[in-house]
């Protein structure tokens, strides 16, 4: 009777194990489940891992030592179905300079994820995922490096309720970020410049959208409320009035020094044009976090570059949910002639009505079944009156900016 594989007995085994190790695509792809299995072993294979799955273990922590195995050249990392899990130890991604891919898929029980595993350099790093987990807050992402990651995928964490303002700072190939089905109340903007499509699908507590201009590439938008997509992409300048004149005053500003540029005398390159003019640092000041990089002394290549940038014309972003009608856009009454009229039906409700139940209700008459029945009828439409006219008024107060208070009222806050 032959011994079982120590693998085996955890749970653990690796595809393409007979292919001879000189042949194309003689790394092998692993998994290990089993509730059994409370940690990786060792030693899975003596041939390069390129990918890992592990699934549906008992353990409870991810310890460090875990990835011994295949740190050199694992290329992708799965966790799944780790019901029992509830803590991932430091330096679990050290030395992993082959990851391209990095995926947690329901860990329910892991809350937190200390920023110290995220404090390490992986230059291959590609994609991000972290799905239906029970994660609450996520650490700056930059710590993983400054241009690794394409596409992070956070969605279904329905406790995820904190981003750090600065979790995608610095990220400058951020391309695809989403937050859907998550609980987060607040977007942080910085990091986000070169972001191509994002997704804030069911995140319903995210009632502020950020203003548009910080999304300088973005292309698709798929959201939560059709509101956010008039009022960020369709109507900006209504959707946060004092942000988006101080942007268009600087952008003014800067638009200026790029014709004071085309104008000036051409300079020699490696000549730093002096510093007493200032208006490189009025390029990319940092006000009201409109622009995120620190003062710098641009050369006068880099000085074009950007002068040319603010000329393209930026293409229109595809958002969906788009309004309909019954989620305007701008107004809660479509037009003139149905706000006139609604003021007129509301103002005539209030007062024959109000005339009938003082006539009915008279003490001079006696109050037989029908006044007492007609009397129901002039209070059931006083009531309509009156919410007609508390309609009215909302949409005088609204008129050309609903989108910014709809989510509250249809709320009921």
């Amino acid at each position: 009777m032959h011994a079982l594989d120590p693998r085996q007995r955890h749970g653990c085994g690796c595809d393409g194990e007979k292919t001879p190790s000189w042949a194309d695509g003689a790394s092998l792809n692993c998994s290990c489940s089993g509730l059994q299995l409370l940690s990786i072993p060792p030693a899975l294979s003596d041939r390069p891992i390129r990918s890992l799955l592990v699934q549906s273990a008992g353990m409870q922590i991810l310890k460090s030592s875990d990835l011994n195995c295949c740190r050199r050249d694992l290329q992708e990392l799965t966790l799944e179905d780790l019901k029992n899990l509830t803590h991932v130890e430091n330096g679990i991604l050290q030395d992993m300079s082959q990851l391209r891919s990095l995926a947690m898929y329901r860990l329910t029980s892991l809350n937190d994820i200390p920023k110290e595993v995220f404090e390490t350099h992986l230059p291959r790093l590609r994609i991000l995922r972290i799905i239906h987990s029970g994660i609450r807050r996520i650490p700056p992402l930059n710590l993983l490096g400054d241009q690794i990651l394409e596409m992070v995928s956070l969605k279904g964490n329905a406790n995820l309720r904190f981003l750090h303002p600065d979790a995608f700072q610095g990220i400058d190939s951020l391309r695809r970020l989403d937050l859907s089905r998550t609980a987060i109340t607040r977007l942080p903007t910085r990091g986000l410049e070169n972001l191509e499509h994002l997704l804030l699908q069911d995140t319903h507590l995210l009632k502020v959208f950020p203003a548009a201009f910080h999304f300088k590439a973005l292309q698709a938008a798929n959201l939560t409320y059709p509101y956010h997509c008039c009022c960020a992409f369709s109507h900006p300048a209504a959707h946060r009035p004092e942000e988006y004149a101080s942007y268009q005053e600087k952008l003014r500003e800067v638009q200026a020094r790029c014709s004071e540029l085309n104008t000036s005398q051409v300079m020699l390159p490696g000549h730093r044009r002096p510093r007493g003019t200032g208006w490189e640092d009025l390029l990319l000041q940092d006000a009201d976090e409109t622009f995120h990089q620190d003062n710098v002394t641009l050369l006068p290549g880099v000085l074009e570059a950007v002068c040319g940038d603010l000329a393209r014309p930026r293409p229109p972003v595809s958002c969906s949910p788009a309004p309909d009608a019954f989620s305007p856009c701008e107004d809660l009454m479509g037009n003139w002639l149905l706000r006139l009229a609604v003021w007129l039906v509301s103002v005539a409700a209030l007062l024959g009505n109000g005339a009938v139940l003082v006539v009915l209700l008279s003490p001079r008459r006696r109050l037989s079944v029908p006044r007492f029945l007609m009397c129901h009828l002039a209070a059931a439409d006083l009531a309509m009156g009156a919410y007609l006219l508390m309609l009215a008024v909302m949409d005088a107060v609204s008129v050309g900016s609903y989108f910014n208070y709809a989510i509250d009222w249809q709320n009921g806050e």
